[in-house]
């Protein structure tokens, strides 16, 4: 990264890949010649660009020669934090240690967007930054601010960070579908169990919550771990309760 003073001006100068933030990347993509090249990498208005000297104009295309390079972002490792408005946020390395809410909308977020993962990044980045941006507990309604700063971060960390995040959500998907999932018996099946299918994970928020709806946040708020080990008893109870069931019925059977 190098600056350039232009008009009283200094602006950042990218000279590789790893220097461009998100912002500049997605600029990059829309950008047609050179002119917009120059003012997608560097920020300096077209017009600007339009007037420099073409020796000068030259010298900043010539610096952004890297961009005729393959740009593969898997290759970069996931950075230890992320440097937003000049404050170091740490990457999660469990977020199960971190709310049932934001593991919930995270889930939902790429469930409803599976085939293009720049299109999300911010948002799934947001999800865990934003409690530690704004020093307070995850809020929904923060994210989109959240983002808008997020656009100025190098675009390799956000990539590799989600990539990050996505692989600890999947485990944690994986290991719920294993441990809790419960097939339904054939009397349910014909009453229309799969009618509740389409509310998804509000099931398990109004299980947990008593079917009191004035509880719904406290139950977002809750760790992950928190309700994960909650969930795993209601199954072991459910199952239990059925087995005590069938001995009963069983001894009453041999009377």
């Amino acid at each position: 990264m190098i600056k350039a003073k232009i008009k009283d001006n200094v602006y950042n100068i990218p000279t590789k890949w790893s220097e461009t933030t998100y912002q500049q990347y997605i600029d990059l993509k829309d950008a047609n010649g050179e002119n917009e090249i120059i003012s997608a990498l560097t920020s300096i208005p077209i017009n600007i660009i339009s007037q420099l000297e073409l020796k000068e104009k030259n010298k900043l295309y010539l610096l952004l020669q890297f961009t005729k390079i393959k740009f593969v972002p898997d290759e970069f490792e996931k950075p230890e934090h992320l440097l937003v408005n000049g404050k170091k946020i740490p990457y999660v390395k469990d977020i199960k240690e971190k709310t049932f809410g934001q593991k919930i909308y995270f889930q939902d977020v790429v469930n409803n967007n599976t085939n293009d993962l720049n299109s999300i990044l911010l948002d799934i980045v947001a999800i865990f930054s934003q409690p530690y941006i704004d020093e307070l507990e995850f809020d929904i309604n923060k994210i989109d601010k959240t983002k808008e700063l997020l656009k100025e971060v190098f675009f390799v960390d956000l990539y590799s960070t989600a990539i990050g995040y996505l692989s600890q959500l999947k485990k944690i998907v994986e290991e719920e579908a294993k441990i809790l999932s419960v097939k339904p018996d054939n009397n349910q099946i014909l009453a229309g169990v799969k009618m509740f299918e389409r509310f998804g994970v509000m099931n398990t928020i109004k299980a947990l919550a008593n079917n009191d709806i004035t509880k719904y946040a406290e139950i977002e708020r809750l760790e992950y771990n928190t309700v994960y080990v909650h969930m795993q008893m209601n199954k072991v109870q459910k199952e239990f309760d059925e087995n005590y069931r069938q001995v009963l019925e069983q001894q009453r059977k041999s009377k």
